[in-house]
């Protein structure tokens, strides 16, 4: 007699993959850990071009970027992410809290360093927009 099938959904539903988006290895490496942690499947990338090489392969539910990169900065990037990938949600990091840098910003700012339970709070904010 053979056994009935099982449903083939996962006990929870499947989370978007983050991408991580710093110039720094220490900082990048602990985000990306943070979240893995969560439960989160994450991508890094080391600037904002390398960001957009990233979301031209992948499907992105959230981008956590520094404002300050090499190449191409977090506003850059985001206004890049807003125009070819509007479903895209931004959370942006910065160690360094000028008006000039912070204002208007189309996301969540978390000041460097921050908590562990400061990104995950962020991260399912946006991710219930995303989803919305």
């Amino acid at each position: 007699m053979a056994s009935p099938s099982l449903p083939l959904t996962p006990s929870r539903p499947v989370a978007p993959t983050i991408l991580v988006v710093e110039d720094s290895d220490v900082v990048r490496t602990l985000a990306a850990r943070m979240l893995v942690e969560q439960g989160y499947a994450v991508i890094t990338a080391i600037d904002g071009v390398e960001a957009i090489e990233v979301l031209e392969r992948a499907s992105i539910g959230v981008v956590v970027t520094d404002l300050r990169m090499p190449r191409m900065d977090g506003r850059e990037l985001a206004r890049q992410v807003a125009a070819r990938w509007p479903g895209v949600q931004m959370i942006f990091m910065t160690g360094h809290p000028s008006a000039d840098l912070t204002d208007g910003l189309p996301g969540p700012l978390l000041m460097k360093p921050f908590a562990r339970d400061d990104l995950a709070v962020a991260v399912r904010t946006r991710l219930t927009a995303f989803t919305e």
